[in-house]
């Protein structure tokens, strides 16, 4: 549960972030506001898509992603938030559903 929540806010503000470059509310680069758009997305797919199946990769991976690309641009809060995503996929595991019947 606590990886659906954390993709779903990270990834809606990732892509509020991104979207506010292109009305010109926040001053960052262009490539900058298109992968927030495009991580963001990917966030909260992971979350939702599959009833979650894919959450604690997508939190590990995009964790991983966002610790580089901000080391690469000494970009802090992006390291932070990658830090953030990847201890919360090895922390946290997500809760299966077992209230299906499974066929074979």
């Amino acid at each position: 549960m606590v990886q659906k929540i954390w993709a779903s806010i990270f990834g809606a503000a990732s892509v509020v972030i991104g979207i506010l470059k292109y009305i010109s509310l926040v001053n960052i680069p262009v490539m900058d506001a298109f992968i927030h758009i495009f991580t963001g997305s990917l966030f909260i797919g992971g979350a939702w898509l599959y009833e979650g199946k894919y959450v604690s990769g997508v939190n590990f991976w995009l964790g991983i992603f966002y610790i580089a690309f901000g080391v690469i641009d000494q970009n802090i809060p992006h390291v932070i938030a990658g830090a953030a995503s990847l201890m919360i996929s090895l922390i946290f595991k997500p809760r299966l559903n077992m209230n299906k019947t499974q066929t074979g």
